[in-house]
């Protein structure tokens, strides 16, 4: 792989000041100086993260981990001879504290302003994913921007030194044009390929506008991934994540205002919280649950108990008045709804009183009413072998008029339909309505 693979199209998570001095680097390499001069070493100079004698140091139980300099998935000529930090032989650095019974919390030293995007998802998964197993610290006095923070905000907590930078939360790709260059020097490129965008924005030709919007979709792509994996990280929405990822730095409590860490502190304190148990984060991470407080520190437990127990005073008794207002609408219906059936009167008086259900007041109603139907049928046929011999009009004097005038009086009451108030007066005067069928069979 040549020098210009390693950089051209790549979209990087890395702070815009070194991605500068990357592309200085490069181009003082393609402009004919075959050797990495001082100028161009110190351009792209760094720590190195991983050490080849061992993984990782050991200090009173902690595994103090280094993240530094430039970011890459494996190491190549940028981390050979500036130093950086290699995703790969990081994860298996923390894998490795993980499983060490030596080692009771782990330390991530960063110092780092970034790299690139490929294999730092998967690496910021892993460290998120080992919460709870061993308190992960992350801390840095100098810089913990763009992948090196994506890596760190993983961790169960995030400290910062006063003048230490954070942030820088945003990805970007260049692009090399070298048709100009080959043209000078007679080099003329046939590229042959199949597939639309298999050669999308060749550094043999400038750059179109429709390449451009290809390489753009990649790098907002990649940023959307950056933004949800904060925010799964420190325990936000993606909106919230969204504040903070414009590409700023911020320095110290700057940071710690606006969510980036947790505390102001120093590898020491780092140190001290990787030795705890109690270890946790404010939002999302490794939990402490109330046993837990309770035995370490009961005085607080109590505190937190006792002010938790009065500020929940205003919600149950909010809660108590609403589910009583809510009684009272409920019963108010169920009343309302037996009165509106209009059923026998004492059957109704009953229902309310007993706080029958609705329905199972209309089931008496029913049974109400059809027994005070049948009884009416058998007082009218009593009637008629009473008066056997007499004139029907002594008995039954309206012929059934008394059943309509009834009904012409519940019709000019309630202004409802013919049909509705014969139902009404047929229920309310069985009596009545018996005999105004007996008078139609007349």
């Amino acid at each position: 792989m040549s020098l210009i693979d390693l950089v051209q199209d790549v979209v990087w998570a890395i702070h815009p000041a070194k991605l500068d001095e990357i592309n200085a680097f490069i181009e003082l390499r393609l402009n004919g100086k075959a050797a990495i001069d001082e100028e161009a070493e110190e351009a792209v100079s760094g720590k190195s993260g991983n050490r080849a004698d061992s993984a990782y140091e050991v200090r009173d139980g902690v595994a103090v981990i280094p993240v530094y300099g430039m970011l890459m998935k494996r190491a190549n000529i940028f981390t050979r001879f500036s130093g950086g930090t290699s995703y790969q032989l990081l994860r298996r650095d923390i894998g490795m504290a993980l499983e060490d019974p030596a080692v009771k919390g782990i330390v991530l030293d960063v110092d780092s302003p970034g790299g690139t995007v490929d294999g730092v998802f998967e690496l910021a998964d892993f460290i998120r994913e080992s919460r709870g197993r061993k308190p992960i610290v992350a801390v840095a006095d100098g810089m913990m921007a763009s992948a090196a923070y994506l890596l760190a905000s993983a961790a169960d907590k995030v400290l910062l030194g006063q003048a230490a930078q954070a942030g820088s939360i945003g990805v970007a790709a260049t692009h090399y044009d070298f048709s100009e260059r080959d043209r000078q020097a007679g080099i003329k490129r046939t590229e042959i390929f199949a597939g639309r965008y298999k050669r999308m924005g060749t550094d043999a030709e400038p750059l179109s506008d429709e390449a451009k919007a290809y390489l753009q979709s990649r790098v907002d792509y990649y940023y959307t991934l950056f933004v949800e994996a904060v925010a799964r990280s420190r325990g936000i929405t993606p909106e919230e994540a969204l504040l903070m990822a414009d590409g700023r730095i911020f320095i110290g409590r700057q940071a710690l205002d606006v969510g980036l860490a947790d505390d102001i502190g120093t590898m020491g304190q780092a140190f001290s919280l990787a030795s705890s148990k109690a270890t946790m984060r404010r939002k999302g991470g490794v939990k402490m649950t109330q046993e837990d407080l309770k035995l370490e520190n009961p005085e607080l437990h109590g505190k937190i108990f006792k002010e938790g127990a009065d500020s929940m005073l205003p919600v149950m008794e909010a809660e108590k008045e609403k589910a009583f207002q809510d009684g009272v609408q409920t019963e108010r219906a169920r009343v309302v709804e037996i009165l509106e059936a209009d059923g026998d009167p004492e059957v109704t008086r009953t229902a309310i009183r007993e706080g029958m259900a609705s329905e199972q007041a209309f089931k008496l109603f029913f049974k109400a009413e059809k027994e005070t139907r049948e009884k009416a049928i058998r007082d009218y046929h009593d009637s008629l072998s009473e008066s056997a011999g007499h004139q029907a009009s002594e008995k039954n004097v309206d012929n059934g008029a008394g059943f309509m005038a009834e009904a012409d009086k519940v019709q000019a009451e309630r202004k409802c339909k013919r049909s509705e108030a014969l139902s009404i007066v047929a229920r309310r005067s069985p009596e009545l309505h018996v005999a105004y069928l007996a008078s139609l069979k007349q």
